[in-house]
């Protein structure tokens, strides 16, 4: 049974170590995010139902040496009026940093293991998680620069045993800067996964290839706009049988359990007021000179957890994204974008299309005497149209959240 004191006892624990490293000068980060979002459709579905969702995140960080450091993460998802969606999780971490060849390349190598907790109603969703991921990044020249990732990763679905899986994914990616203040960036993925428990007889394989293509282009001094196209295949898919025990009295789709997408725990040890400062400022001269950061357009917002039937190895698209962000005075970050997105489901030909704007206003205070925290405003809405009319829907979410790094 999932209790709202599980929250308040990580928090208050949170709180302790965090301030036991302030005065002690400890090598703890520390990260508490607070939002509230309304939700017009939940689930996602042509008959809507509203709610109210509260998303609690904590993260401690310690760091063992320079390079080495360890991770806890607590997130909890509260929801008022369907309260049997409320979920949980708790994810342990280590992060290993080394610079290559002076400040040219930088390689992380990450591990994790996660376990995520549901009410009853929605068991079947509990999962137990263990993953190792690498990624070497590497200035090829002043105008060019690599990236290679690998993750393997491991799935445990307690209580649906026959959709775990065992996944290897890896991309590569090389980014190209211009005088103009251009930047073009090419990314290949590709991604295997196996169900060992799932039949007996057909496939229990699937692989999935995404190619993407991103134009960003500095329009001002501290504006920019990014192009993203994203082509999505599935050569080998998964035979889907029949799944009684994930239809019968549930949503097909897990998209109604919201979390908080984080940025990596990595570097928090760094961002302490003056040093978030700093962090931002070179920001804005990054898309002065076009040469933009990688996350620089990716937003942090309300994102759904994949389902059993509706994943990226389940469907063949087509999408582009436009974005525009933009830096303002008094450490004010603007964003606005537009996606576009076309899916074809395999295991039942229903084919969607999507269309989704979002809006999303970020404030930053850095007061002398208190924790440096943002205020996160967003809108969002989603329009999906289906061959599946129980798939026609409008989903909007609004939402307001602070973050308060230690």
């Amino acid at each position: 049974m999932i209790r709202w004191y599980s929250t308040l006892i990580c928090m208050l624990i949170f709180l302790f170590l965090t301030g036991t490293a302030y005065s002690q000068e400890i090598p703890l980060a520390a990260r508490l995010m607070l939002h509230g979002a309304y939700a017009d459709n939940i689930f996602q579905i042509k008959d809507a139902q509203e709610d109210y969702v509260g998303i609690t995140d904590l993260d401690l960080l310690y760091s063992l040496t320079p390079e080495l450091s360890l991770g806890y993460s607590f997130s909890s998802s509260l929801f008022y009026e369907n309260s049997s969606l409320t979920n949980y999780s708790n994810h342990l971490s280590f992060n290993y940093e080394k610079y290559i060849n002076g400040d040219k390349g930088i390689l992380n190598i990450d591990g994790e293991i996660n376990n995520r907790q549901n009410t009853p109603e929605y068991d079947i969703y509990d999962r137990n998680l263990a993953g190792l991921m690498s990624d070497l990044s590497y200035s090829i020249s002043d105008s060019m620069q690599g990236k290679f990732d690998y993750k393997l990763q491991y799935q445990d679905y307690m209580n649906l045993d026959k959709f775990s899986f065992l996944e290897n994914y890896g991309s590569l990616q090389f980014s190209r800067f211009f005088e103009s203040r251009t930047t073009l960036q090419l990314n290949a993925n590709l991604g295997y996964r196996s169900y060992y428990n799932y039949s007996d007889e057909g496939n229990d394989k699937a692989l999935q290839t995404t190619f993407i293509l991103k134009i960003a282009q500095s329009i001002a001094d501290l504006t920019g706009i990014q192009l993203k196209y994203i082509h999505h295949r599935i050569p080998i898919i998964l035979d889907i049988e029949d799944n009684n025990e994930i239809t019968e009295d549930k949503p097909v789709k897990d998209n109604i359990i919201f979390y908080r997408k984080n940025s990596p725990l990595r570097n928090r040890l760094n961002q302490r007021p003056i040093i978030r400062a700093l962090i931002r400022l070179n920001q804005a001269r990054l898309m002065l000179k076009g040469l933009f950061a990688e996350d620089m357009y990716e937003t942090q917002g309300f994102y759904t957890v994949e389902d059993f039937l509706n994943n990226e190895y389940n469907y063949s698209s087509n999408g582009y994204n436009i974005t525009l962000k933009h830096f303002a005075s008094w450490g004010i970050k603007l964003e606005g974008s537009f996606s576009r997105e076309i899916r074809k489901y395999q295991f039942n030909d229903q084919r969607d299309s999507n269309k989704v704007i979002m809006f999303n206003f970020e404030k930053e205070f850095i007061p002398n005497s208190f924790p440096a925290f943002t205020l996160n405003i967003q809108i969002y809405n989603r329009k999906n149209q289906s061959t599946l009319a129980i798939y026609d829907y409008s989903f909007s979410i609004f939402s307001l959240g602070t973050e308060f790094v230690f």
